[in-house]
């Protein structure tokens, strides 16, 4: 097959000294060969240019682009968004790989289907065991937060594959640094036919016992860009969620301002569970220490 259309695989990057290498073999081992990979930088300062200097010098399909220190993989994202020359946009994260087959599967899934963009199944490696994670269709009347709040969300970053020209009319927003992949996916849902692919075709790692930080207050920045979207049943299910997460990160006092300004305000969207452990911190304390959390 002659292979004519090239796919842009778009990668932010900022102290991956131990990681990348990994992810930019796996972006070379594909048996769709006509890419380019945009790596963006965000000002690293360990070894991590050095290593990606190293496969360019071996495979002029890799591309840097360096930017100073932001903070945000959301601003890299849109800068090698804009910078790409693909027809299609293939997302990957620093630290996961892509499968083998992952690019000629989304590229003829895509033709085959006749939609928009692709989300799929991928596999979760915690250091020693691999765990599938099931991707699926949205159900009737479910909408793509609903999806990805609820039990059974599944649309990770690199399993994202679109066309650029659609990509180009919603782009990550630049202001949060928390559920970015649940904003875009969604945002992205609703202008786009957004299909679900249940083989799984990337890796994503995360190791066991490795903690990741969370930033409440982008939490809460984007349940308020979206919380009149979520059906109440599964709000609910997402703030219990989130409340255990706070408590095994130990936010303390953040976590009751949190639910507070964010939830307690939209007290008509919320479960009476939800309702009654927000406004009784001591019962949420003690519900949480006999289920272990703390």
């Amino acid at each position: 097959m002659v292979e004519k259309t090239l796919i842009s695989i778009i990668i932010p990057v900022f102290n991956r000294e131990k990681l990348i290498v990994r992810t930019l073999e796996s972006v070379q081992n594909q048996t769709y060969t006509h890419w380019e990979c945009i790596i963006v930088d965000d000002g690293s300062n360990d070894n991590t240019l050095n290593i990606i200097a190293s496969f360019i010098d071996r495979d002029k399909r890799f591309k840097i682009i360096s930017h100073h220190h932001v903070g945000n993989a959301n601003v890299l994202r849109n800068i090698g968004i804009n910078k790409a020359k693909g027809e299609y946009i293939a997302m990957l994260d620093s630290d996961d790989e892509f499968m083998a087959n992952h690019l000629s599967r989304r590229l003829a899934k895509i033709k085959e289907w006749g939609c928009d963009g692709i989300y799929g199944s991928y596999y979760l490696y915690n250091g020693e065991s691999k765990e599938l994670k099931f991707a699926r269709n949205l159900k009737e009347s479910e909408n793509f937060l609903d999806y990805l709040l609820g039990k059974d969300g599944c649309a990770v970053v690199p399993s994202q594959f679109y066309s650029k020209k659609t990509v180009l009319k919603v782009l990550w927003d630049e202001n949060l640094k928390r559920h970015q992949d649940y904003d875009f996916s969604y945002r992205y849902s609703l202008k786009n036919r957004f299909v679900a692919d249940s083989e799984p075709t990337v890796v994503v790692n995360w190791l066991k016992g490795e903690k990741r930080k969370v930033d409440f207050l982008s939490t809460k920045q984007f349940l308020i860009k979206h919380i009149s979207a979520i059906h109440p049943d599964v709000l609910g299910f997402y703030s219990m969620n989130m409340l255990m997460k706070a408590i095994q990160y130990k936010a303390g006092k953040s976590i009751i301002d949190f639910y507070k300004e964010v939830l307690l305000n939209n007290s008509q969207n919320m479960s009476y569970t939800v309702r009654v452990l927000s406004k009784k911190p001591i019962l949420l304390y003690l519900w949480s220490y006999l289920r272990g959390y703390i």
